[in-house]
This record gives structure tokens, sequence and C-alpha cells, in this order.
């Protein structure tokens, strides 16, 4: 069984899902009042306790009841539900995830994957910033633009924001000048150092042309402390571009 979660400031959604079947559904799910337990875990552990449905029995599908005589017969007694195995869990949360681990927007909770995989005996636990885990849900990335973000190439005027985690927040500037041969700016608005909804910094790549955007990409997401370098290569399905005339509509090659 997989545990997934949207952890959020007023209610936060649990289900369980088999991966084993040929169509991934929700075996149970549940909601629950956030505001109402001092821990995610306290939920989890109540989500937890309840009993998976039973399976319909193929007795139970016929159109006739089945009669039974009531002599001679016991009823056997009702086992306890067997603990639900885990062999995973992802949870999207309303705040910054740093080293899997996020201290809520919201709430007074600090969550750690590697305290919930250790209590409940879950091999692999995955925090992601609710943001985050909603863009895994889409099947089409679908970017609308108007005309005049089109640029003949990367680079040039233009820096490139890369979104890198505020801890050494240096040594990865470092790093990604090595790798680029650019220069890293961190953002700063009104004299303040800019932070996104997640908690991190931006970092302003100001190099020339960018020639290989693919190879580029690959490179600065092997630098420790990337949490996203602002090339979206080969993810966009559909490009839908304004101008005065209308809109122009192109879709990315099938592989």
């Amino acid at each position: 069984m997989i545990l997934a979660g949207d952890i959020g400031g007023t209610k936060t959604n649990l289900a369980l899902y088999d991966w084993t079947t040929e169509r991934v559904e929700p075996v149970r799910e549940d909601s629950f009042h956030s505001a109402d337990y001092k821990t995610l875990e306290e939920i989890i552990e109540e989500f937890l306790s309840a009993p998976l449905p039973k399976p319909q029995a193929e007795d139970e599908l016929g159109d006739e009841p089945i009669e039974a005589s009531a002599e001679g017969t016991t009823e056997a007694p009702e086992l306890p539900p067997e603990p639900i195995k885990l062999t995973a869990a992802c949870f999207g949360v309303a705040g910054p995830v740093i080293d899997n681990r996020c201290r809520t927007t919201n709430l007074p909770w600090f969550i750690d994957g590697a305290t919930l995989a250790e209590r409940f005996a879950i091999p692999q636990v995955r925090l992601l910033n609710d943001l985050e885990a909603t863009a895994h849900g889409p099947k089409r990335f679908i970017v609308m633009v108007d005309h005049t973000k089109l640029v003949p190439a990367l680079g040039g005027s233009f820096p490139l924001p890369i979104e890198v985690v505020p801890f050494g927040w240096g040594s990865t500037a470092r790093n990604i000048e090595q790798a680029s041969g650019g220069r890293a700016v961190l953002r700063e608005r009104n004299g303040v150092v800019f932070q996104t909804e997640a908690g991190h910094v931006i970092l302003d790549l100001h190099m020339p042309k960018i020639e290989d955007p693919a190879t580029l990409e690959i490179e600065l997401n092997q630098i420790p402390g990337i949490v996203e370098t602002g090339l979206f290569i080969g993810r966009t399905s559909i490009l839908i571009v304004g101008h005065a005339q209308g809109a122009d509509v192109t879709l990315a090659a099938e592989s």
C-alpha cells in the first residue's frame, strides 16, 4: 500500500492506494480538520487504525440469498484487522520543504520524513511543497505567454532564475558559476533577500547566449542545493503564444 496525503492549514486529506492493481485507485480515503490535532502523526495513526473495506465475497454477488440452519453452528470469532503494511508514503505540505522536513506555514507542526518513516515502518517517505505536488498531477504541461516572452535564444540580456535552498547558497552559487561560466546573483527586493513561497531563494544566472540548454539543465541538476533550474526542457505539451491578432498554438512533437 502507498499512503498519500495533502496537508493543509484547514484540512488534511489522506488516502491509501494499492499500487499492485492494474488501475491504481484509492482503497480508502478520509479528511481531517487539521487544527484538531497536535501533529500529523496523530492523524496518520487514526487513519491507519481503521480497517480496510472488505472485498465483496462471491456469495454476496448472487441473485438468491443463501440460507443455512442455525442448529449446530457456531459463529467464528471476529479477528482484529491486520495492520496495514506500507511500502511508501508521499505528502504535499503547505510550507517550505528542506531536506525532507517542513515547518508548516499555517499550523504549529514540524514534519520530518525520517521520523514518519521510523514511526510507521515505511521504507520511503517523501515530503513535497503542496504546489510542487500539484504540478506532478497533470498529464499535460500547457504554457501560456504573450509574444514579448519570445526570444531568439536563452541568456544574454535575460538572466536565468535558479531556485536554491537558502542554507549554503553561496557555495551553490560558486558551483553554478563553475558549471555555466556565468555570474550568479542573489535576488533581492527592496534591499531584502527575495524568498519563494517554499522558503527558497533565487539566484539569477547572468551569462551569454545559452548554446545548449538541455546539457546545461543536466549539469545544474547535479549540483546539491538546486531546487529548480529555470529550464523546462522537454516538459511542455502545448505552447500558446498570445498576440494582438489572436494566439499561436504549438504542440510538442511526440517522442
